[in-house]
């Protein structure tokens, strides 16, 4: 069975590096019994743009030469060598801000609505805060345009014509890390977007919850939930409507809220909403 399923693979040719998966290195285990076959695929490449394809395809070759039995393909993508993974860590060690922290703070849970983006944005807000007491200044407005990599690390140009030269970039763009990327002519990644809305009720209802109540979560979210906040407020909400980054509520989403929190709560008070 182990040779007929070589044979299959053998069959299948990448169509970039024209090696077939066999002779290119690409099968990394096989396991099979008479009533299931295991292989696993490694693709040199990290995001290879065929990996999936070529995964189909052996599951479809196999499938048809062993049509009882159960056929699992798993791919992994990158080099799978620790020598050259240790070697990446200590350049990356030697070439970052962080070679001499000693102290790493990790802001983790195990479910969310528990603080974790409260704490790691104002830990951030505060970080700036520092920053500029000791002399640093903050561009609110700076609009990139270029980023040329120098000697001695990188000169970020703005639409306007401002300069900065530093040694190291932290791409933190939220929805535009992607354009930045882009000028680096780093990797980009496909995103979907997905728009949140939401209810604020006034501190005059803080006693309708006292704790987050979560619904049964959907695929794509967790649902309208019913949250207190750390000022008193409620909040209801949110949605999840793919779009694009635009920050806009809308009279469907606000709907949606109203009709779905109804699995959980009868009467929330939505008369004493300040802010949507």
């Amino acid at each position: 069975m182990d040779r007929e399923i070589r044979a299959i693979l053998a069959s299948v040719v990448h169509p970039e590096t024209e090696e077939n998966l066999v002779d290119g290195g690409f099968v990394e285990s096989i396991s099979a019994t008479e009533s299931k076959i295991t292989v696993g695929l490694r693709f040199r490449k990290s995001r290879d743009p065929f990996a999936v394809k070529i995964k189909n395809r052996v599951e479809e070759l196999l499938q048809d030469l062993y049509p009882d039995s159960t056929i699992t393909v798993f791919i992994k993508q990158g080099e799978n060598s620790s020598a050259k993974r240790k070697e990446q860590i200590e350049d990356m060690q030697r070439n970052t801000t962080t070679a001499t922290v000693d102290k790493v703070i990790a802001v983790a849970s195990g479910k969310g609505g528990v603080g974790k983006s409260t704490v790691t944005s104002n830990l951030a807000v505060a970080l700036a805060e520092e920053a500029i007491i000791n002399g640093a200044e903050v561009f609110l407005t700076f609009d990139t345009k270029k980023i040329k990599k120098t000697s001695v690390g990188f000169e970020v140009l703005s639409a306007d014509g401002r300069k900065i030269e530093t040694k190291t970039i932290i791409n933190a763009c939220g929805a535009g890390f992607n354009g930045i990327n882009k000028l680096m002519g780093a990797e980009t990644f496909e995103t979907v977007f997905r728009r949140g809305e939401y209810y604020l009720l006034d501190h005059s209802v803080s006693s309708f919850v006292s704790h987050p109540v979560f619904p049964l979560p959907t695929e794509y979210s967790k649902g309208i939930l019913v949250s207190p906040t750390v000022h008193g407020n409620i909040m209801v909400g949110p949605t999840s409507i793919v779009g694009n980054e635009d920050a806009i509520t809308t009279r469907e989403g606000l709907a949606q809220i109203k009709r779905e929190v109804n699995s959980t709560f009868d009467n929330v008070p939505f008369r004493e909403n300040i802010r949507v």
